[in-house]
């Protein structure tokens, strides 16, 4: 069996996660969902949803994001257990046949910017996060991984393969030496697809967290926080950054199906990589 956790907030609404929409979409792909909810509202939920009240916490540091997925991943009683933020969605079911129990996997994140049909390659948007586990694992940092040693182990293949190549005359690294790690699935994330007020609260409340832990990486991006959010400053959010046009059969259908509710503006060519 495999489930899917995650925590809420009682303002979903106000920061514009689309929490109805994540619990009617990955719900058919789970065997169950485990929701752990910050504070006492309403939710409709399918039958597979397990939801726990707490307590509101704090929003100043990373227990922020801890307790809540911590509860929750106890809370699901499957076998394997996918960290599933409530703005993230799957392409559907994921094997775990040929997975092993003592791993933690990656899920592939593509991440939607302004519209649903363009996606946002960055440094600052990770392209990995390892977030599925058989039982129960702990998380490091601000919650977006789980803890593992997969970078390692990928590494340390790679010298070994190196060294052996060497020993033949081979020098040069070959294209497919480039470190990945074990994939579970593929995950669209919504994070970037609200609108530019919410945008703004969101990532203000965010960035403070994270400098408040003594992360400074994005404390510059404060400085334009203080108003409604410009996605057409995309390159300022980081280097090599870029936008990519999609195709509208590679994306989940049901935020296709909701497209007017997550789409926020719309980007000329020439904000486009190479046009297209």
């Amino acid at each position: 069996m495999i489930g899917a956790y995650a925590f809420a907030t009682s303002d979903w609404k106000e920061l514009n996660y689309p929490l109805d929409l994540w619990l009617k979409w990955n719900s058919k792909f789970f065997d169950k969902i485990a929701l752990v909810k910050y504070g006492n509202f309403e939710l409709n939920v399918p039958e597979n949803v397990i939801v726990s009240e707490i307590d509101e916490v704090s929003r100043k540091d990373f227990n922020f994001y801890i307790r809540g997925k911590t509860e929750a991943q106890h809370l699901l009683d499957t076998d394997w257990k996918l960290a599933l933020d409530i703005d993230e969605f799957v392409n559907g079911r994921i094997s775990t046949e040929k997975l092993k129990r003592e791993r933690a996997y990656a899920i592939k994140m593509r991440n939607l910017y302004g519209n649903p049909l363009t996606e946002i390659i960055n440094d600052m948007f990770p392209s990995y996060y390892f977030r599925l586990s058989y039982g129960n694992r702990d998380f490091k940092g601000d919650g977006g991984d789980l803890i593992h040693n997969e970078w390692k182990l990928r590494k340390n293949m790679e010298k070994y393969v190196r060294f052996g190549l060497r020993k033949v005359g081979i020098s040069e690294k070959p294209h497919y030496m480039v470190s990945k790690p074990y994939e579970c699935c593929e995950v669209w994330h919504t994070g970037t697809l609200r609108r530019q007020d919410a945008m703004s609260q969101k990532w203000r409340e965010q960035t403070e967290r994270e400098v408040n832990m003594g992360v400074k990486t994005n404390a510059e991006r404060l400085k334009i926080l203080n108003k409604p959010f410009d996605y057409h400053s995309f390159r300022n959010l980081g280097n090599r950054v870029y936008l990519r046009r999609l195709d509208e059969n590679e994306v989940p259908s049901i935020i296709m199906e909701n497209r007017d509710r997550f789409w926020q503006t719309d980007f000329s060519e020439d904000e486009y990589e190479n046009g297209n």
